[in-house]
């Protein structure tokens, strides 16, 4: 059933767009609604999974495992942003974000990587 409704939904978007009768761009457009939907809703969809992994002597308590996610990536991404601004250069891609850069991803990745260090206390798992 997990790959069942991501199949059949694959498959039903362009024959939707098709019977629509609008055939500019088709590709295109298929293709990033698609993606849209594989990066937001599949892959978002493992987070809730988090509830209910079944971990010894660590039994109700998976919301630490989504509040951890959650804090170690944005720790990561707020870092990577403000080194972006607060040192600015030329952006890789400044049609997508104005802010970043291979530096400031890299630091923001060992920070969130210190973030996940000091959390780790939350998680059924060891440094």
């Amino acid at each position: 059933l997990t790959v069942f409704i991501p199949v059949y939904v694959f498959l039903a978007l362009p024959v939707a767009s098709a019977l629509a009768n609008d055939p500019e761009r088709f590709l295109e457009r298929n293709a990033k609604l698609q993606w849209g939907i594989m990066v937001c809703v599949y892959g978002m969809s493992h987070v809730p999974a988090l509830l209910l992994l079944d971990f010894p002597n660590y039994e109700g308590r998976g919301a630490f495992l989504v509040f951890f996610l959650v804090a170690v990536v944005q720790t990561s991404v707020i870092a990577q942003h403000l080194l972006g601004r607060r040192f600015p250069h030329r952006p890789v891609a400044p049609q997508v974000s104005q802010s970043f850069q291979w530096l400031s991803w890299s630091v923001g990745v060992a920070i969130g990587g210190l973030a996940g260090v000091a959390l780790s206390f939350i998680t059924p798992f060891k440094v």
